[in-house]
């Protein structure tokens, strides 16, 4: 079980030098750094793995990357989600709908209207609102007026 200050810890790390891709059925975190030993926190927070890149600018530091795929970097995302600033918020959203096959604009390319981070809706806020008036003003003055009462 994780304690709730690591947890915090990994957002705050992970949140200034992650990112978060997915295509189709493989997602990913990755976190680049020169020292290896914050991520190794993570490789025991989390599990993952790491990788080694030699650079070959003299100017450019060697880098530690620590990575997580599949379903244990969305199950990450998930966790962390609610700690995220807005904009990784987005990134994640962007990666698990990418991984889920969901499309983040409706046909007429306006933004869809997310109601949580797992489940989008089809319609977006502007071609709802359409629709509606166009219901409305079609059938304004075509039902009969009932009178109540005696």
């Amino acid at each position: 079980m994780l304690d709730i200050k690591e947890l915090y810890w990994a957002a705050g790390f992970i949140e200034g030098e992650g990112s978060f891709n997915s295509v189709k059925s493989w997602s990913s975190i990755q976190v680049a750094q020169v020292q290896k030993e914050p991520l190794e926190r993570l490789a025991r927070l989390f599990g993952g793995s790491f990788y080694y890149k030699t650079r070959t600018n003299p100017k450019h530091n060697n880098v530690w990357t620590w990575y997580a795929t599949g379903a244990r970097a969305r199950g990450i995302m998930m966790t962390i989600y609610s700690l995220m600033s807005s904009k990784r918020k987005l990134q994640i959203v962007k990666a698990l709908a990418a991984f889920k096959g969901t499309k983040l604009a409706c046909k007429f390319g306006h933004k869809l209207v997310h109601m949580g981070i797992t489940k989008i809706v089809k319609w977006c806020l502007e071609c709802k609102r359409a629709s509606a008036l166009k219901y409305y003003y079609k059938n304004r003055n075509t039902g009969v007026k009932k009178h109540v009462g005696g």
